[in-house]
């Protein structure tokens, strides 16, 4: 089955591995089992911290209909690089925007 995320790219789901494709075209593999991907990010970065990479994040986003608990993660453990490591650099800036997060002094804070 083929599907469109909200940023344009599409993903080809065959059981638990899913052929991502990235708006530039290029081609991951994701394991839903595993929670593992192809992707230099994943395999570089996020593997060695137990992080997801933004491929992985958006099609469990379409999977699950809901995004991850960001803001209970941050409550938690409100240091920016781990925010980074277990998510992405662009989930973190795309939250501030929003204004649901801000940084200040170095540590992460939801805004209520």
């Amino acid at each position: 089955m083929k599907h469109k995320t909200k940023n344009g790219n599409t993903f080809i789901q065959n059981g638990s591995i899913i052929d991502f494709v990235s708006k530039s075209k290029n081609v991951y593999s994701i394991n839903m089992k595993s929670l593992t991907c192809s992707c230099p990010d994943y395999r570089f970065r996020k593997a060695k911290v137990g992080g997801i990479c933004k491929h992985i994040q958006e099609v469990l986003e379409i999977i699950t209909g809901e995004e991850p608990d960001f803001k209970s993660f941050i409550q938690k453990d409100n240091d920016p690089i781990k925010f980074i490591d277990k998510f992405s650099d662009e989930k973190l800036e795309e939250l501030k925007m929003k204004g649901e997060i801000i940084e200040r002094k170095g540590k992460l804070e939801v805004v209520e």
